[in-house]
């Protein structure tokens, strides 16, 4: 396991940089591709790149073609769209305002609150984990001539917990703060309930956690086990990662097996000298989960640090 500094985050949000979504680009340099470190008016509109005023982007996702980022600025009540080629950025949900947004809105017109986090498909739908009001949305793939729409994806009203079995529309969430999608699979950091749940074939279930707070179950079936706050989660190879935030852990859901284990992380918040094994390297507030290639990246927000973890 390394820590890496700031410049060799791939693509992220990075911790005490309010504002900016920064890249890593081939070379290896650092630089600002979208938002202003020196804005202060936060106006939803379609603005160049630099010009855009983002408050506090906690998300970001690439497209499949690698032209556009999309970004949950959580509280600003918006997701936008970067498109890289024409240094472009415009509102594709969200008002500036908190809101709910009917299911089958259009999109870029439509309220929402707290955004949270962020997935795309390679067809170009877009996951939004809105923690504001308990669900998870999608917004349909753009298309010239065509005003997308937002659809409620999971998660229905008062916010709780239930519904395994069914279909995400008829489920109840409790303030979610991580989507991914992995396939045609899609896993919710169901924050709140403190599970992890998994949405296939048009059926939800919970894929980790028992639903009370606390760290347990290592070695067992990860639906017994215990978390703290759930948030990103990501997948490489036959493992299914999320955030244990709560627990200062990153926890891993074997595919194969259904058993749970610790990733990265000792439950201590301090910080330790760099290459130790990951389950012997302390965490804090681990937050962003991405994977590429043999290796997964873990923001790690409470050190300001990004973390590579080498998975052979």
């Amino acid at each position: 396991m390394e820590v890496l500094g700031p410049a060799h985050a791939h693509l992220a949000h990075l911790p005490g940089h309010q504002g900016r979504v920064r890249a890593d680009p081939a070379a290896g340099r650092e630089e600002i591709v979208a938002g202003s470190p020196t804005c202060t008016v936060f106006v939803v509109g379609r603005v160049t790149a630099q010009q855009v005023c983002f408050k506090l982007p906690t998300a970001v996702a690439l497209d499949s073609s690698g032209s556009a980022l999309i970004v949950a600025d959580r509280p600003q009540h918006v997701v936008w769209r970067v498109d890289l080629a024409l240094d472009s950025v415009w509102p594709i949900l969200g008002t500036g305002v908190p809101g709910k947004a009917a299911d089958s809105a259009v999109a870029a017109t439509a309220p929402v609150s707290q955004p949270t986090d962020v997935a795309i498909t390679a067809e170009g739908t877009v996951y939004v984990a809105e923690t504001g009001n308990s669900r998870v949305l999608a917004i349909e793939p753009q298309a010239p001539g065509i005003s997308p729409r937002v659809i409620v994806f999971a998660g229905r009203d008062p916010p709780g917990y239930g519904g395994d079995g069914g279909p995400p529309r008829q489920a109840r969430l409790f303030a979610p703060q991580g989507v991914a999608v992995d396939g045609d699979t899609v896993y919710i950091g169901d924050t709140g309930n403190n599970v992890v749940r998994r949405v296939a074939g048009g059926i939800i279930e919970t894929a980790a956690g028992g639903g009370q707070r606390g760290y347990a179950g290592d070695g067992g079936p990860a639906r017994s086990a215990l978390l703290d706050a759930p948030t990103r989660v990501t997948r490489i190879g036959s493992l299914v990662l999320f955030s244990d935030r709560g627990n200062y852990r990153v926890r891993s859901v074997s595919l194969s097996t259904g058993l749970v284990a610790t990733f990265l992380g000792t439950g201590d918040s301090a910080l330790v000298p760099d290459q130790l094994d990951a389950a012997e390297t302390a965490t804090s507030q681990s937050e962003g989960l991405g994977s590429s290639g043999p290796h997964v990246y873990a923001a790690d927000a409470g050190h300001h640090v990004v973390r590579r973890v080498f998975v052979p």
